[in-house]
């Protein structure tokens, strides 16, 4: 077995556990609509690929962000002695939900409360080797954003964000890139975990 399978099953098997004893979960695409009017909430200047975005973190996770640990590392290393003040206040953990729920885990407020930078390092590439989500699950976290949203009265932002959808389905929903607004705006530094491993590190509830 490589050392890739070897990491994923583990991690499957401590995902497992940790999930046999939580309550019955709330489908994943509402799960998902509801996290986001959350993020919403937190960042109201995001746009629709930023809400795109969050959505494709939760259903396909960090797999798209990591080539290999060291590399990961080295990037990693690079952001935490890089980070910019911002005047954001953002939790340690964001839930994103998903098919196996993800969770942003915020750089600023996880270097505040004096958190293990290498074992982040060792979280984020376990995340990594989980078997992503499908484009069928972002298309329902979509359709259920889109509703949410509309329901909330955001109809610009579903509309744009439904737009947006059809655009990037025939390439089976590829990872984006935060918009210029919301990178200026909120300076967003995370890396995107199993929420289930983060809790086990007690850095998410």
């Amino acid at each position: 077995m490589t050392t890739a399978r070897a990491i994923a099953a583990v991690t499957a098997l401590m995902i497992a556990a940790l999930a046999a004893a939580a309550d019955p979960p709330v489908p994943a695409p509402r799960a998902q609509a509801a996290a986001l009017l959350d993020e919403l909430r937190l960042h109201p200047d995001a746009s629709a690929d930023d809400a795109y975005k969050f959505l494709h973190q939760g259903v396909f996770g960090p797999g798209h962000a990591i080539d290999d640990r060291k590399s990961a590392a080295r990037v990693l290393d690079e952001e935490v002695a890089s980070l910019a003040p911002t005047t954001v206040v953002d939790p340690l953990c964001q839930p994103l939900g998903g098919p196996t729920p993800m969770a942003r885990i915020h750089l600023r407020p996880f270097l505040a409360a004096d958190e293990d930078v290498a074992a982040l390092l060792d979280v984020f590439v376990a995340s990594a080797a989980v078997p992503a989500g499908t484009a069928a699950d972002m298309d329902a976290a979509l359709k259920a954003a889109v509703a949410s949203l509309a329901k909330a009265g955001q109809w610009a932002l579903a509309g744009d964000l439904e737009a947006l959808a059809s655009g990037l389905a025939a390439g089976f929903y590829p990872a984006v890139s935060h918009s210029e607004r919301y990178r200026n705006g909120y300076k967003p530094a995370y890396r995107v975990v199993v929420l289930d491993l983060a809790r086990a590190k007690g850095w998410c509830q």
